[in-house]
């Protein structure tokens, strides 16, 4: 398989970049990595169309590889370093406007965090850092 760093992963007008998934890496991740992130990204992207009402969205952090999560401070079972996450600002809407609008609908991880939400698509429902109303 054969990726480009300026390369849209899906299809659409404002699709996500390999480049945004893969932001400050400097190490090359698997291939159930790019598997994972092309699944995260394509939610993202449908949240994007339809919840979102097609405003821009600027991921922040997609895969990190063990050792920049660990540079960071990153937890360790991040699900960042399995691809499987992403955290992300939506231009025009805040990150608690966003995370309201994601909570009913978002299956996986979602975390509530003040300027900027992350979700991840983990098994199971989380919900960790509730908004304060």
């Amino acid at each position: 398989m054969m990726l480009k760093k300026e390369g849209a992963i899906i299809n659409g007008a404002n699709a996500h970049l390999w480049a945004e998934l893969l932001v400050n890496q400097t190490e090359i991740p698997s291939l159930q990595v790019l598997e994972n992130l092309l699944k995260v990204a394509a939610l993202l992207q449908k949240y994007k169309d339809t919840l979102f009402k097609g405003a821009p969205v600027t991921i922040t952090s997609g895969w990190r590889s063990f050792n920049y999560n660990k540079k960071i401070g990153g937890a360790p079972q991040s699900y960042h370093v399995k691809g499987m996450a992403l955290d992300f600002t939506v231009s025009g809407i805040s990150p608690a406007e966003v995370q309201k609008i994601l909570d009913p609908v978002h299956k996986g991880g979602l975390e509530y965090a003040p300027t900027w939400t992350h979700i991840d698509i983990r098994p199971e429902n989380t919900r960790w850092l509730k908004p304060q109303s």
